[in-house]
């Protein structure tokens, strides 16, 4: 049937399949996240796989911003895939509310860089948005503190982060970069099978 086509219809369908193509994978992750794995329940995945997932989920509140990622394919991480799915969307989604009034600097970028010292891995998560101001830095985290106007958010998704980050043997911070905008930082161990592989 494909055969018969002309080269603009053929192009047209190739569209198509890969937007339908696009469309599964969004709600396959979108099923993963909305029904996650039974508590305590423990898996081994890589990093790579969580912020690919959590990109797709919140590619329409980032779709002007361009995302840099330089996260090494083979990081191995034990825990649970979806609470950590939970911590990049909503690292990125506030990277990318932080943009929606511009960057300081450029075009809107949001970066992701990951790298592995002995038995831990470190996520900087940043932004060339308006940073965060100092008065507020050491209580970014509290349960139901948020900048945002009344209805726009509740202040419990940082505070979930620190909570998932914490029963994963893990952390967050947050700083401001020198040339402008917001960073976090998380860090966790990597899988122990790995580690004994290295």
């Amino acid at each position: 049937f494909k055969e018969t086509l002309g080269d603009d219809m053929k192009e047209i369908l190739a569209d198509i399949e890969e937007g339908m193509i696009r469309i599964r994978d969004v709600v396959t992750d979108l099923k993963n996240f909305a029904y996650p794995e039974k508590p305590g329940a423990e898996s081994e995945f890589t990093l790579m796989e969580v912020l690919k997932s959590a990109r797709k989920i919140v590619a329409g509140g980032i779709e002007r911003v361009e995302v840099d990622v330089d996260l090494p394919e083979d990081i191995v991480v034990r825990g649970q895939k979806t609470q950590l799915m939970h911590v990049f969307i909503n690292l990125l989604n506030n990277a990318g509310h932080a943009l929606r009034d511009g960057p300081v600097h450029g075009q809107p970028r949001i970066t992701v860089r990951g790298s592995v010292l002995e038995e831990m891995v470190t996520v900087e998560v940043a932004d060339n948005g308006p940073g965060v101001p100092p008065e507020i830095m050491n209580r970014v985290f509290e349960p139901f503190f948020t900048t945002r106007p009344v209805g726009a958010g509740m202040g419990m998704g940082l505070s979930i982060c620190h909570t998932i980050m914490e029963s994963h043997q893990g952390s967050i911070r947050v700083g401001n970069r020198a040339e402008g905008g917001a960073i976090f930082t998380i860090t966790l161990p990597i899988a122990q099978e790995v580690q004994k592989s290295c």
